[in-house]
């Protein structure tokens, strides 16, 4: 049976993050249950279920062998949000505030996602699987509007003005990875390295953003931090909006952007982001540090360490029948690179990323357990430019 995960893929970068890890609808048959006594060749896992720093793609260490402390519940999880920042070290001095101001111009950000990915269906692990280059493109533009919403989710002084701004998801762009001179071919199946196969993973990464984001404009408001205060449609009640479309905006926001610390920073800052955020039903936690490797009047470059986990939790996946129970066992997303920013718009500059993803999933029936995991990395670079006067977009990538 060619499974489909009851999670999307790669989760939207630092994220866009990535798309989404939305549930979808999966079957399975007593001929094709998964006897894990007597699978021999499964993949690796630990007591924790946590990965090493350096970058595996021929090892997973996911399915934590421990049990789990309380029984897992269905429950709505909490929308994205910001628990704590926590500066880790102050910095060299002189220290000053770390502020976004926005200059009323209007940006075009453009996020590459170039992946290799492979999946256990319950007997084997598929090839190795290059995606083609998936680009996801938003504006950014000053809001004519400053009455984004109530900010009571977020407390802004007189010294940390609002921002208000407009967040429009353009489609997103896929085009076939170039090659190198030189360079062989990846050796691929040919069911795994067929169009439809190809298409059918494609449309797995990008479904969130497609679905929520893409085509939509969404009035928000930031501190001068980079924390949402509050989100709204940009037009007419339901035009553009759709049904997770604020909880898909404020986690792209709060994976997309560097939320910076109330305290005043100098070079060497180090700083640390915990947040909640959703993947389908399934709830996760980040852990954001940055340091402060330079910063003058028109830029600051940070260095990123991003860490998401998902523990082990039942979760909810509309299309299965009421006897068949969907689990997420562990998941695991990190990232690492370097970002510059720019004072004057809250999204990223220019920066690049390298991401490791692996994901445990279950799918129980009463005659039957199917695992599912994913293993990918990818590379992922982020671009922020100025649109021209006309309001013409620069050449799409």
């Amino acid at each position: 049976m060619a499974a489909k995960s009851i999670f999307s893929r790669v989760p939207m970068l630092l994220g866009i993050a990535a798309a989404a890890l939305s549930l979808a609808a999966c079957s399975s048959s007593d001929k094709e249950k998964n006897n894990t006594e007597e699978s021999g060749d499964r993949p690796a896992t630990t007591s924790n279920g946590q990965a090493g720093d350096e970058r595996r793609l021929n090892t997973v260490y996911i399915a934590p062998k421990a049990p789990v402390a309380t029984e897992p519940s269905k429950r709505l999880p909490p929308l994205p949000h910001i628990e704590s920042v926590r500066v880790l070290v102050p910095g060299a001095k002189p220290r000053k505030p770390l502020r976004y101001q926005h200059d009323k111009q209007t940006r075009l950000f453009t996020l590459t996602l170039r992946s290799v990915i492979r999946e256990w269906h319950g007997k084997d692990w598929t090839p190795k699987q290059e995606l083609p280059d998936i680009h996801y493109r938003l504006t950014l533009e000053p809001s004519t509007d400053s009455s984004a919403g109530s900010s009571s989710a977020g407390e802004v002084t007189k010294s940390s003005p609002n921002l208000d701004v407009v967040l429009t998801g353009l489609p997103i762009s896929v085009h076939p990875r170039p090659s190198k001179a030189g360079e062989k071919p990846a050796q691929q199946e040919a069911e795994t390295a067929s169009p439809e196969a190809m298409q059918s993973l494609v449309d797995d990464v990008v479904s969130r953003f497609r679905t929520q984001l893409e085509g939509r404009a969404i009035k928000t408001q930031l501190d001068a931090r980079g924390q949402p205060i509050a989100l709204k449609p940009a037009t007419g009640a339901g035009q553009s909006w759709g049904p997770h479309t604020r909880e898909a905006a404020a986690q792209f926001l709060l994976e997309s952007m560097v939320i910076v610390p109330e305290e005043p920073a100098g070079l060497g800052a180090r700083w640390q982001v915990n947040s909640i955020f959703r993947r389908g039903s399934a709830t996760v936690s980040q852990r954001a540090e940055y340091e402060l490797l330079s910063v003058s009047a028109s830029s600051w470059t940070v260095s990123v360490r991003i860490r998401q986990d998902g523990e082990h939790q039942l979760t909810d996946a509309p299309g299965l029948p009421a006897t068949t129970q969907a689990e997420l066992i562990a998941l695991l997303w990190r990232a690492e690179g370097e970002l510059q920013i720019s004072p004057t718009t809250p999204l990223p500059v220019q920066g690049k990323l390298a991401v490791e993803y692996r994901l445990h999933s279950r799918i129980t029936t009463p005659q039957s357990r199917l695992e599912y995991f994913i293993d990918s990395t990818a590379d992922v670079t982020l671009k922020s430019e100025v649109r021209d006067e006309t309001g013409n977009s620069p050449a799409s990538p």
